[in-house]
């Protein structure tokens, strides 16, 4: 029912920094829909629907450096997480501002 779009940085990240104005840009232009529109085929009809995201970024510090590692399973910074509406994560994928 919902897509969750996190990027998790580090302020003093190069490559971090690289990617924020992709990011936001990327929030911006979908995000000023606050949704996606995916079909679904249920007894052979097409039904649309628009799934609402919400963007989040979480800043890799001294603080969190273990929940980011060990719960969310990051181990390469800048990295971005989807997560289906159950709260359940999709996709898992570290990037550099090529990959946006």
């Amino acid at each position: 029912d919902k897509l969750i779009v996190l990027k998790v940085f580090a302020p003093w990240c190069k490559t971090c920094k690289a990617l924020a104005p992709k990011f936001q840009a990327l929030a911006r232009g979908l995000g000023g829909v606050n949704s996606i529109s995916t079909t679904t085929s249920n007894n052979n009809k097409n039904n649309e629907l628009l799934l609402p995201i919400i963007w989040a970024e979480l800043p890799h510090s001294k603080r969190n450096k273990d929940f980011v590692k060990s719960v969310l399973g990051i181990s390469a910074l800048p990295s971005v997480q989807l997560y289906a509406g159950n709260g359940m994560k999709v996709e898992s994928f570290p990037c550099g501002p090529s990959k946006v």
